[in-house]
């Protein structure tokens, strides 16, 4: 899209209008990224079983 202004500025590029979709599903994919980071932040940071016993055998050798 071209356009001019009466002093002869040329715009080219689409309208901010024009590209809400693109920014409201770029939105959306951000959203589900962040989700899943957040996941498996909160999965990763607790301990399970497994590590809670070789953590505590390790405390108890000399």
């Amino acid at each position: 899209m071209f356009s001019s202004d009466d002093l002869g500025t040329v715009r080219v590029g689409a309208s901010f209008a024009a590209i809400g979709a693109l920014l409201w599903w770029s939105g959306e994919i951000v959203r589900v990224a962040e989700l899943a980071m957040w996941v498996v932040i909160a999965l990763t940071g607790t301990p399970t079983a497994e590590r809670r016993a070789s953590t505590h055998h390790r405390t108890l050798r000399p």
